[in-house]
């Protein structure tokens, strides 16, 4: 087990006060740790040599054989081992990030971290890969887990030595053999270890033992599937194949859209290899002479029409779809989607058959098809989709767009799911009648302890919005999309703007998994005169000047309330100019509960140099909030002042 030895700390404060905290600090007298490194080559033999000799009190083995490797690792009195390849480099505070994650987590038997890359050449750090939690299907895509990672020494007992046939995929083959058991892995959104390599990676670069590593997994869980190699040689794709072959209902709905339905449906009959499916169209209410086209089409072709007249809600349509369906598997499609491939069905459903899986989603493009619309939801600032609007054409973030991923969330657009996994969590809700009922479904899947999964290789067209138009089109559209938002977050707090599938590490103002910048190291003059001055309520809660200067508040205004995109900066005015600083948005439910408002991302940090502003210069400070399209600015002035 774990110990803690409790400390008083006594550290000062600016006015060089003392004051006592209690600090609570690692120690290691109960626990031992052994480190099992698989020697690669000799070329960063002296960096690498260099890394480990900052841990002295631990049991360090460096091997040139696998079997080596296994003996020592089995032959070690330690709880827990640290595999690492000898062209890697160990942060210093590995073991303490990691005892803090065993102390709380004690039946953890695998911890894995973010890393980057270490260029000898350049003498810096760069290119960090920032994980996400636990995701079996991108483990299977490739080894995004990497070449350190901590496991229970015991864990060698239990799933076997370290394959010996396999060279340094080795580390591939224990990590998958380890979730064949069901073995609990953990995540740590810390940068821990660098790989010692002069280019930036296309990540782990696909190889003969990469594919055993992956056929030997779906022999040990008895499953027969092919791997495919991308048509861009990235990765190997796995299609499963199941003996069984379930009906599978494809739900759409529709309403006063008969050509573009019979494009969809036409798609679907010309294309669809798996053959075992039936189509359900639910109708809320098409004019007469649509209703009669809808309805002879359907005769001809074999499709069951529900016509029930009421107002849209898509959750309600869905639901219908699903009472007069009779597949033990539902697929969700719009009627304003295309197929453009024969094995979109089969990869779905034999997606949607492993037993962890929970709803399985496509890549869309537009109707250009080279414009990404969806592949996978992200919630790093709200549900959104990841890469929209992007080129499909380029390799986004370690394969986002080309991998089979593991998201939190997929769009209903195209989404496969169990029929009893739907009704485990009680299909759509029908309180959210347009918007997030996807999300909101996927939310309730991944707390049952599903995963849902973005499968790239299945490539649709979704002419978007064509059935209902924009959620951004008018005043009342917006307000009711913040108004499902709200419900959303209120159904699911512990998804508030926080995505285990999406590292902290990253971006939560764009859509392209790009780095976080919480700390600005720019700032932009600005003319005063383009702003609106306006009276909004709103609070600086604190203002610290040390070296960062660090201002947080919050700010409600017309603007905030009626559009979810815009943006808040501060706004810094001296008698000499005046200048701009980007602010991030925060969450503050205690603002929302006390001006009893329908969003709670009203509040912001803003964090920059303190290099920024001259001394002894008296800088008021204003809150600037601008719309998404940049062109409706609005600042607010405040009495306070930053003067040093």
């Amino acid at each position: 087990m774990l110990g803690r030895n409790k400390a008083s700390f006594r550290t000062t404060n600016n006015n060089n006060e003392y004051s006592d905290y209690d600090i609570w600090r690692i120690t290691f007298s109960f626990i031992n740790y052994s480190i099992a490194v698989l020697k690669v080559d000799d070329n960063n033999s002296e960096l690498f040599t260099e890394s480990l000799s900052r841990f002295h009190d631990y049991e360090i083995g460096e091997f040139s054989s696998i079997e080596e490797l296994s003996d020592f690792v089995q032959g070690s009195d330690s709880e827990y081992t640290l595999f690492m390849t000898s062209d890697c480099i160990i942060d210093s505070n590995i073991f303490d990030v990691y005892s803090t994650i065993l102390d709380e987590n004690p039946d953890i038997d695998i911890i894995y971290s973010d890393e980057d890359i270490y260029s000898i050449e350049e003498g810096r750090r760069r290119s960090p890969f920032f994980k996400p939690c636990f995701s079996p299907d991108t483990l299977m895509s490739f080894p995004y887990i990497g070449k350190v990672f901590l496991f229970r020494t015991s864990l060698i007992d239990e799933v076997g030595r370290f394959d010996s046939s396999l060279g340094e995929e080795t580390y591939y083959d224990f990590l998958l053999r380890c979730f064949d058991l069901g073995k609990n892995f953990r995540h740590s959104s810390k940068v821990l270890f660098s790989q010692i390599r002069e280019d930036d990676y296309e990540y782990y670069e696909v190889n003969d033992n990469i594919r055993i590593c992956q056929e030997n997994s779906l022999i040990r869980r008895n499953i027969f599937a092919t791997l495919v190699m991308d048509p861009k040689g990235h990765n190997y794709t796995i299609d499963y194949k199941w003996d069984d072959k379930p009906l599978v209902s494809i739900i759409i709905p529709s309403k006063d859209n008969y050509d573009v339905l019979k494009r969809c449906i036409d798609s679907i009959i010309k294309l669809t290899f798996y053959k075992n499916y039936e189509i359900v169209v639910v109708d809320n209410g098409s004019s007469s002479d649509n209703k009669a086209k809808y309805s002879e089409y359907a005769t001809t072709h074999g499709v069951k029409y529900i016509y029930d007249e009421k107002k849209f809600n898509f959750s309600y349509m869905c639901n219908v779809g699903v009472k007069n369906s009779s597949g033990e598997y539902l697929l969700f499609l719009n009627d304003d989607t295309k197929i453009t491939d024969t094995m979109w069905l089969t990869k779905m459903l034999g997606q949607a058959m492993l037993p962890y899986s929970g709803a399985i989603g496509a890549k869309l493009l537009f109707g250009d098809r080279t414009t990404i619309q969806h592949c996978g939801v992200i919630n790093n600032v709200g549900p959104t989709h990841a890469f929209w609007g992007f080129n499909d054409a380029a390799y986004y973030y370690f394969g986002r767009n080309i991998y089979v991923y593991n998201y939190l969330g997929v769009t209903a657009a195209c989404l496969c799911v169990k029929r009893s996994k739907f009704e485990e969590v009680s299909g759509f809700n029908e309180e959210l009648t347009i918007c997030y009922n996807d999300v909101d479904l996927c939310y309730k899947l991944v707390e049952k302890g599903y995963y849902n999964t973005v499968r790239n290789d299945v490539v649709l067209i979704h002419y978007e919005s064509v059935s209902r138009g924009s959620d951004y089109q008018d005043e009342a559209t917006k307000s009711r999309l913040l108004k499902e938002r709200s419900l959303l977050e209120s159904m699911h707090p512990n998804f508030v703007k926080y995505d285990p599938f999406y590292n902290v590490n990253l971006t939560s103002q764009k859509v392209d998994f790009d780095l976080h910048e919480l700390v600005t190291n720019r700032y932009l003059p600005v003319d005063i005169q383009g702003f609106t001055e306006v009276k909004s309520a709103f609070n600086i809660d604190s203002i610290l000047v040390e070296r960062l200067i660090k201002i947080r508040g919050w700010i409600v205004n017309d603007m905030d309330l009626k559009t979810a995109n815009c943006s808040v900066s501060i706004i810094l005015k001296s008698d000499n100019a005046a200048m701009k600083v980007n602010a991030v948005r925060q969450i503050r439910t205690d603002v929302q509960k006390s001006l009893s408002l329908n969003v709670s991302d009203v509040g912001f940090m803003c964090i920059f140099p303190k290099g920024f502003l001259n001394a002894n210069e008296k800088y008021v400070i204003g809150i600037n909030v601008t719309d998404s399209s940049g062109a409706h600015k609005e600042v607010v002035w405040t009495e306070n002042y930053i003067l040093f």
